[in-house]
């Protein structure tokens, strides 16, 4: 069972001050529906009353069977007709100002809204997107357990990986792929993300995309991974030299070693996010590579691969620090172009004041 509150409940007090501001909420991304629902699909319509009175999953036969048995907290409504029955859902209920989820829809989509449903006002403020974005924040029992299990999947299957599948010849490709078919093995859903697996000079590329490279003596290895289960995501990236590490390859890993265990040991209840971006930068910078460490220093996890907050230089206005429940990933990085990259991160979770490191993975250079 879903022990998430209707969405409805939290945007009627985010609204309190403005009396009869919407009068429902529509939400069409499939992670706000799972998150609200339990129903894994990728199209649907959840229809919610702002007071969290009524809650509808609107689904075409695609997804009906599916959503009928596993939905909660909402009544599954097959979809034949969606301008007709929509229409009448806000007819039956006196709808006349919709909030929507500006964060995923397009301005085509919106405009369609606004065409077929003339009668209603739809507000297109971010109001009800900044709602689940709060929501999302502090994670529950139920879900910093899952994200736990889909990092300990992760982490079995990149033990797998390195040790049958990392040998001369192979590529990059091959390794992304060899990942995710071991995840599955070990019970995940899919990758949080398309896996990064980078060979020497590529890995200078911080998100580079995996390619035909095929892996020789002398590269470096840059591996970002992530693994889902029950629609929770895990992030992990770690290091692996293929033959002899150089001196210079070798001293750039411990820099960035250094610089994540400052910024672990600054990452505690409501230090700020700052903070802890500058106690990794700080020292990047102070070894003569802060012009190569360009990307913030850690994020939020959940449902999404990237979720709020943004461990960076610009602190946001709202919840600037590391609060409890929270989420997020440690991970600097030092990037040389046409040479190598090298970036070590793990998962943390705060919890009633305390710091849960999620990854047990080595961070001790893994030399083959």
């Amino acid at each position: 069972m879903n022990d998430t509150p209707y969405l409805g409940n939290y945007v009627h007090s985010l609204y309190a001050e403005y009396n009869g501001y919407v009068d429902c909420i529509i939400l069409t991304s499939d992670v706000s529906i799972r998150y609200f629902t339990d129903v894994n699909i990728s199209e649907g319509i959840f229809v919610a009353a702002r007071t969290g009175a009524w809650c509808y999953l609107f689904v075409d036969s695609r997804y009906y069977e599916d959503a009928y048995k596993e939905a909660t907290n909402c009544e599954v409504v097959l979809l034949k007709n969606r301008k007709k029955q929509l229409s009448e859902c806000f007819e039956k209920h006196g709808i006349t100002r919709i909030g929507i989820e500006t964060k995923h829809l397009t301005v085509n989509q919106l405009k369609n809204l606004r065409m077929d449903f003339p009668k209603v006002e739809i507000i297109d403020d971010d109001f009800v997107s900044a709602a689940i974005e709060e929501l999302q924040i502090k994670k529950k029992d139920s879900e910093l357990s899952k994200i736990h299990k889909a990092q300990l999947i992760s982490e079995q299957a990149l033990d797998y990986l390195i040790k049958n599948d990392i040998k001369e010849g192979v590529s990059e490709r091959y390794l992304a792929a060899k990942y995710c078919e071991y995840i599955a093995r070990f019970g995940a859903e899919k990758p949080s993300f398309d896996t990064i697996v980078l060979f020497g000079s590529n890995s200078s590329k911080p998100h580079g995309v995996p390619s035909n490279r095929t892996l020789k003596k002398g590269n470096n290895i840059l591996i970002d991974c992530g693994a889902k289960y029950y629609g929770y995501c895990s992030d992990m990236t770690r290091n692996i030299f293929f033959g002899t590490p150089t001196e210079k390859y070798l001293n750039v890993y411990n820099i960035v070693l250094e610089a994540q265990k400052r910024a672990l040991e600054k990452a505690v209840f409501k230090a700020r996010l700052g903070d802890v971006d500058a106690a990794a930068r700080d020292y990047i910078k102070e070894q003569g590579y802060g012009d190569k460490f360009g990307h913030a220093t850690g994020h939020g996890v959940g449902m999404d691969i990237h979720e709020y907050p943004s461990i960076s230089p610009q602190e946001p206005f709202v919840h600037p620090t590391l609060q409890d429940r929270m989420v997020v990933t440690i991970e600097p990085g030092i990037y040389l172009p046409g040479e190598f990259g090298v970036r070590i991160e793990d998962l943390i979770a705060i919890k009633e004041d305390k710091v849960y490191n999620l990854t047990n993975f080595s961070k001790e250079l893994i030399v083959l």
